[in-house]
């Protein structure tokens, strides 16, 4: 019989161990202490990564202006804005809450990163990796002296720092290595979450709401309050999060993590990856059985995250052109424009985005505008978790948006019911 983990009543527990009366099928003891990172799920191979700490190891700044004139040739403005996904705070405080919508709420000017501008060179993917190449020395020289760090502090810092599989991946930890004083400008702690471009999972690490989300594959930097799991396809994340994010295996999780003073939990990603092992044939009969409606939400999923990442970069550029209140034509008051958002709903007319707010519901009328209206209520979410107003989100520049998809995914929370439709059907 081989080793198993017991999930039941502290009463129950000696007696069963008495009798034997248990074995892997409760829990993979072997896969939660074998170390193995991948193994194949519904017919691909997926990899579990522990989350490492991805801030930037010491200050940099890059001025617009100095890129523009560059051999860099960056034409977006501004370049490389990312979300950075810290903790807790971008999991909750917004209606809906991400955790019914499946994905994280980008907020707040500390959760919002820079990217860096790694070059290919050395890396077995070459430009999949990267938009852009590496700053090069003539171009650090030429910036203002107060944008440069201090050379000694940085290197020192990474005197002996060991770079592990988990912040490099998908590069090799030699190339990265090789970077670590060679290029001491360059932001080395921020790699692999920066460079990532597949499906993932998000597994917090360090909250009692310990259900996953869904990142689709635009580049997201991840701290290391959460682990996650690398897939090659869309559906079999959203499948996958469904399962871990269930009540039956959200028990699991809590019952077998380690806990912090204050009664944390602090799920390591062994823990998922047994789970996530233990559950696997319930993915794949999901993916089966259920390939097209768990595809159209993957699919959902990945606009609305796109329209998430665009009004984010929205909010900390300088609008140029047209912005959002170019297109709206109804408000109930001017007044309404300083109330603070506190989430948004559905209004019933694709043309109309309803925002809760602190004095409360106001209803802003796009005229012939379905698509911008869908843009704010995406612009709005962010807006609830950052504490703005109508009037803000109304100063962002103009993007479009699916209505249908953006009433599946934030007004119907088409991944919460699919998640209880998981747990009816296979659960």
């Amino acid at each position: 019989m081989s080793k198993g983990i017991i999930f039941d009543d502290l009463k129950n527990v000696v007696s069963r161990l008495k009798s034997s009366d248990f074995d892997d099928s409760e829990f993979a003891y072997e896969q939660y202490t074998s170390g193995r990172s991948a193994f194949d799920v519904a017919g691909d191979t997926i990899h579990t990564i522990q989350g490492e700490v991805t801030y930037p190891r010491g200050p940099f700044s890059v001025k617009f202006d100095d890129l523009i004139d560059s051999a860099t040739k960056i034409t977006e403005s501004p370049p490389g804005v990312l979300p950075y996904l810290k903790g807790a705070k971008q999991l909750k405080g917004t209606n809906p809450s991400p955790r019914d919508v499946g994905l994280p709420c980008f907020t707040g000017d500390s959760n919002i990163g820079i990217r860096w501008l790694f070059d290919t060179s050395g890396t077995s993917g070459g430009s999949d990796f990267t938009e852009w190449g590496r700053l090069d020395k003539d171009t650090v020289k030429g910036l203002n002296d107060i944008e440069i760090p201090e050379k000694d502090p940085i290197t020192d810092m990474r005197e002996d720092a060991s770079v592990s599989p988990g912040f490099t991946h998908p590069e090799d930890p030699r190339v990265v290595e090789g970077r670590i004083n060679n290029y001491w400008w360059e932001v080395w702690c921020a790699r692999c979450q920066e460079l990532m471009d597949s499906w993932r999972v998000i597994l917090p690490a360090g909250t009692n709401d310990t259900r996953p989300l869904v990142l689709a594959p635009h580049n997201t930097i991840v701290s290391n309050n959460f682990n996650f799991i690398l897939f090659e396809s869309g559906s079999k994340a959203v499948a996958a999060a469904a399962v871990l994010g269930s009540e039956q295996v959200q028990n699991q999780v809590h019952k077998i993590v380690p806990w912090s003073k204050g009664g944390t939990a602090r799920p390591g990603v062994k823990h998922y990856r047994a789970l996530l092992h233990q559950h696997r044939s319930k993915i794949e009969d999901i993916v089966d059985d259920d390939a097209g409606d768990v595809t159209i939400l993957a699919n959902q999923m990945d606009s609305v995250h796109e329209s998430l990442m665009t009004a984010l970069r929205g909010y900390v550029s300088d609008p140029t052109g047209n912005q959002i209140r170019d297109y709206y034509s109804a408000i109930p008051s001017g007044d309404a424009l300083e109330y603070e958002i506190e989430g948004i709903k559905p209004s019933g007319d694709d043309e109309v985005v309803c925002f809760k707010t602190s004095e409360g519901e106001v209803e802003v009328g796009f005229s012939d505008e379905a698509d911008k209206a869908a843009s704010a209520g995406i612009a709005g979410w962010l807006a609830a978790a950052r504490g703005d107003t109508v009037d803000d989100v109304l100063d962002l520049p103009v993007f479009s948006s699916d209505p249908d998809t953006v009433r599946s995914v934030l007004y119907e929370t088409g991944f919460d019911t699919f998640r209880q439709k998981i747990v009816n059907d296979y659960l």
